[in-house]
C-alpha cells in the first residue's frame, strides 16, 4: 500500500507527469485500470494514445521548427515504448540526451 501512497503523492502535487495529469483531471483509472497498479507496472503506448493521439500524429505535433530531424517522437528507433522517456511518477528524461548530449530538448515533468 505504500507505493499506492507514494504514487498518490505524485498525482496530487508534484512536478512530474502525474501531477500535470491531474490537473488535467486524469484519474489514475485512465492510465493504470482499475485494479491497483502493481510496483512494477507499465502503461502500454495504446493507453497513451488514447488521450495523445496516434504515434504518427504526435510526431507531426512535436516537429521542432529548426533540426526536423531531432524530433524523439519520429525517432530513428522507429516507434518506442512512450515509458522510457514519460515517467508519471519519477521525473521524466529525454533518451536522445543520451548519446546526443548537444542537443537542446526538454521534456514534460522532466530535466
Amino acid at each position: 500500500m505504500q507505493i499506492v501512497r507514494k504514487a498518490f503523492a505524485t498525482w496530487a502535487s508534484g512536478s512530474y507527469l502525474a501531477a500535470l495529469h491531474q490537473k488535467g483531471n486524469i484519474g489514475c483509472s485512465q492510465c493504470h485500470g482499475k485494479q491497483l497498479p502493481k510496483p512494477d507496472d507499465t502503461v502500454e503506448n495504446g493507453v497513451c494514445c488514447n488521450c495523445h493521439g496516434s504515434y504518427e500524429d504526435l510526431a507531426k505535433r512535436t516537429m521542432p521548427i529548426d533540426f526536423k530531424d531531432r524530433n524523439p517522437h519520429n525517432s530513428h528507433y522507429g516507434q518506442i515504448a512512450c515509458t522510457v522517456c514519460h515517467n508519471a511518477h519519477t521525473p521524466s528524461k529525454v533518451l536522445c540526451l543520451d548519446c546526443h548530449s548537444n542537443f537542446k530538448m526538454t521534456i514534460p515533468g522532466g530535466r
